[in-house]
């Protein structure tokens, strides 16, 4: 089969498989091959790796598609950014901005039915407001450590990092004893009241 027939032949092709097997480099071959035939081509990462934007050499993939070559445009999909989507399509702009600033949008994506929980370590750090003098050099050093500065989230006094590999850990990074800190304290008191409940 020649190979324009054979991207023709399909508008979606999912690669799928075990760790350590190729999906990546498959995914982004067949892509590019597909795209030199003419294609238009969409490559949706789902799992949350940074293997992808490798491959096609940008620093990291978006919700927002992004061209990377002719015809061929890339982007991730992750539950957070498609339920803010989701409500703001609806009109409820309030209600995705208050989970974002109190923190409940993580819980709250990933306790869709039927959608398995993301394994995800969470860590909260806390800075004495001395040392946010330093924070650009910690922010520096936490990308060089493989982790993605995900700014503020729109919630001032805190800095946000992800980490996205075999396992992913999200890293806010606040000022300790200062309202962000004090916030995500009543949350996780609130989530531990209610795991003893049941």
């Amino acid at each position: 089969m020649e190979l324009a027939q054979f991207c023709a032949s399909s508008r979606v092709v999912i690669v799928a498989g075990k760790g350590g097997v190729g999906k990546t480099t498959v995914a982004a071959t067949l892509a590019t091959a597909a795209a030199r035939t003419g294609a238009s081509v969409l490559v949706v990462e789902v799992e949350g790796k940074s293997g992808l934007a490798t491959c096609f050499g940008v620093p990291s993939l978006d919700y927002e598609d992004t061209e990377v070559r002719p015809g061929l445009r890339v982007r991730t999909l992750t539950p957070d950014d498609a339920l803010l989507e989701y409500l703001d399509d609806r009109g409820l702009q309030r209600i995705s901005r208050r989970m974002v600033a109190s923190g409940t949008l993580d819980i709250v994506s990933t306790a869709v039915p039927g959608m398995r929980a993301r394994p995800v370590v969470e860590l909260l750090v806390g800075a004495p407001a001395e040392t946010w003098a330093a924070l650009p050099d910690l922010r520096a050093k936490l990308v060089t450590l493989g982790y993605e500065d995900r700014g503020d989230g729109g919630t001032p006094g805190r800095v946000l990092f992800q980490r996205r590999t075999l396992r992913a850990f999200d890293l806010m990074v606040v000022e300790y004893e200062g309202p962000v800190w004090q916030e995500q304290l009543r949350q996780r008191d609130a989530l531990r009241a209610a795991n003893a409940a049941t």
